[in-house]
């Protein structure tokens, strides 16, 4: 396919893209620039709206930053910055493998298996202290300022919702395996 033959293609997808909003994910390198610029035209002729949506975390310059702000402000998106801490996500990809390891366990008992019930026990307390710990080192990174409120919400929903998980493969073993749950 010749160039010219692309270009005409990303056109009529982006004029069928721009018949409504469009969101479009902007790091302000070249790549994007170029699509939030054909975007942002074809936005224009149809009477809709471009946000350019930027991720920063602390792997990215501030320059990187305030190049994309710049960018998108001179081609008329709106523009959103979502704050991502890596650290974070790595607390989210270990209470995610705490939790599949606990399920793991849990899919191996058989009534009356005590020592299983106790292995998942100890799951679900490895997940209460990761919780524990992960929570603190919230707390810490909002009292420095170092996150965002609206990323702090969600952040501290998805460790309630992990500890939740834990409890209730807790109860399912303990049902499972003893036949009684609160033991």
């Amino acid at each position: 396919m010749k160039l010219e033959q692309k270009r005409q293609q990303l056109l009529a997808y982006m004029n069928q893209c721009a018949e409504t909003d469009v969101a479009l994910a902007f790091s302000g390198g070249v790549d994007s620039s170029l699509l939030l610029k054909i975007a942002s035209d074809c936005a224009e002729q149809k009477g809709t709206r471009v946000i350019a949506v930027t991720f920063q975390t602390r792997l990215h310059p501030p320059c990187d930053m305030e190049a994309a702000v710049q960018t998108a402000r001179e081609m008329g998106a709106e523009h959103v910055v979502l704050p991502v801490d890596e650290l974070e996500m790595e607390e989210i990809r270990q209470m995610k493998k705490a939790s599949l390891d606990a399920l793991e366990i849990l899919s191996d008992v058989k009534k009356g298996d005590t020592e299983i019930v106790k292995r998942i026990e100890e799951a679900e307390q490895r997940i209460d202290d990761m919780t524990e710990s992960f929570r603190q080192g919230q707390i810490d990174r909002m009292q420095q300022g170092k996150q965002d409120e609206e990323v702090s919400i969600l952040y501290s929903e998805m460790l309630t919702d992990f500890e939740r998980i834990g409890d209730h493969i807790l109860n399912i073993g303990q049902e499972m395996g003893l036949g009684k749950v609160g033991a």
